[in-house]
């Protein structure tokens, strides 16, 4: 399989300097591509095809031909370039890889791998949404490297180029660049990272979510854990939430909290002992607001804890009103 690609130069012939830039550009595809022809159409730069061929040859640039002028356009140098597949990968891995390369732990995204790779596994996922020409990606890749070198074998960490495939960012609500999300527990509500653009920021913030979901597998603290027994509080998700609040006919008391949030923790066994003495009547749950930041942000939820209120009945998520009462 082989990649052509044409190059035009429009050079005035007196721009003697143009063509060393040209003939350092084609010492660089020496180095890196199979150039096979140069293609010089001018019969008013007859000159300068000696000049560079000369000084090609003489170079040892590689194998040059010289072909007749095809067409009498006074300023158009046209370069050729046939490359060979294999031959051009190491050139091309920007293009084809974006900002990391194999030599990288940062696992290249797309459309076509992100669900199997990111949505559909039980891994937790840092993955950032890029542009090949913004300066501050360009900036933060080397950062971004090291962070997914530091996390290899706990956190996975991959690259969208969101520039080439706008779809895959527009689903995640990218509108600049870099954007980092990190996939944890729920893979369907990432949760945006917004630290330094450090790789000790980013791993931090890839444990810190690793280690909400050691807590949630092994059960630890729901708003309604009074620390003995078990609780008539029920834990709520986003992917729970619709059908056992919003679904129900039921009154609702959700707290939306922290787990180290003090507030809370003080709140924590009158927020059980509620639970048990309105059983039947109201039911209480909780959202760990900091693992389902999605759910939270749709309620509107600025601090710890907060208490919302979903009346009888038929209800949305419009229906939810705020509780100021006493804790």
């Amino acid at each position: 399989l082989d990649v052509y690609v044409g190059f035009e130069f429009h050079i005035r012939p007196s721009t003697w300097w143009t063509w060393d830039i040209l003939i350092q550009f084609v010492h660089f595809c020496r180095g890196t591509w199979n150039v096979f022809d140069v293609k010089l159409d001018s019969d008013r730069m007859r000159e300068m095809q000696r000049h560079v061929i000369g000084h090609v040859i003489d170079e040892n640039y590689g194998n040059m031909l010289m072909f007749p002028p095809l067409r009498s356009l006074a300023n158009l140098a046209y370069i050729t370039m046939r490359l060979s597949l294999l031959a051009v990968l190491p050139a091309l891995c920007s293009v084809a890889l974006g900002m990391y390369g194999p030599h990288t732990e940062v696992v290249d995204l797309s459309p076509a791998n992100f669900k199997n790779r990111v949505i559909d596994s039980d891994e937790i996922w840092v993955v950032e949404f890029y542009a090949p020409w913004c300066g501050h990606c360009q900036s933060f890749a080397s950062e971004y490297a090291k962070a997914a070198s530091a996390l290899k074998g706990v956190v996975k960490v991959g690259a969208v180029d969101a520039d080439k495939d706008k779809s895959l960012g527009g689903q995640y609500g990218v509108r600049g660049f870099p954007t980092v999300k990190i996939f944890g527990a729920n893979k369907h509500s990432p949760t945006d990272y917004s630290g330094p653009r450090t790789a000790d920021g980013v791993a931090s913030a890839a444990l810190q979510e690793a280690r909400k979901l050691v807590d949630q597998k092994l059960g630890k603290r729901t708003s309604g854990d009074s620390g003995s027994g078990k609780s008539d509080v029920v834990e709520l998700t986003d992917s729970n939430f619709e059908e056992l609040v919003l679904n129900s006919d039921d009154l609702w008391l959700v707290e939306f909290f922290a787990p180290w949030c003090g507030h809370c923790k003080n709140l924590a066994p009158h927020w059980a002992k509620a639970a048990t003495e309105l059983k039947g009547k109201v039911k209480l749950g909780a959202v760990d607001a900091t693992v389902y930041q999605g759910l939270a942000s749709q309620y509107d939820v600025k601090g710890y804890p907060t208490i919302k209120v979903f009346p009888a009945g038929k209800k949305d998520r419009h229906s939810a009103e705020e509780y100021n009462g006493g804790r």
